[in-house]
Formats: C-alpha cells, sequence, structure tokens
C-alpha cells in the first residue's frame, strides 16, 4: 500500500523502505510513505463496504 501513488494508482517498484517520502513518476506528486499507505488502505476498505 505505501508502494501504491494515492493520487494516479501507480505502483513504484524502485520505492525503498529507507525512503519515507517519494515523488510519484507518473503524476509527479510527493507521497509521504506512511500517510500515503493509510489513505490507500482506506480507500480500499471504502471500496470494499461500498461494494456489498
Amino acid at each position: 500500500s505505501s508502494k501504491k501513488c494515492r493520487h494516479c494508482g501507480k505502483i513504484n517498484h524502485e520505492l525503498k523502505l529507507h525512503m519515507r517520502k517519494w515523488k510519484c513518476p507518473n503524476c509527479n506528486k510527493i507521497n509521504h510513505r506512511d500517510i500515503n499507505a493509510s489513505i490507500n488502505i482506506l480507500n480500499e476498505g471504502i471500496r470494499i463496504i461500498s461494494s456489498e
């Protein structure tokens, strides 16, 4: 969840664990690793609940 850009959905396979902030190679948005992951998890939970 931390490698997926919350803005455009691009997966950053080059992201290393020590990188706490990263710039998406697709949309150029800056992502803070933990915040980005938590938003991706929240959005996935909402998607799952909405499809029930």
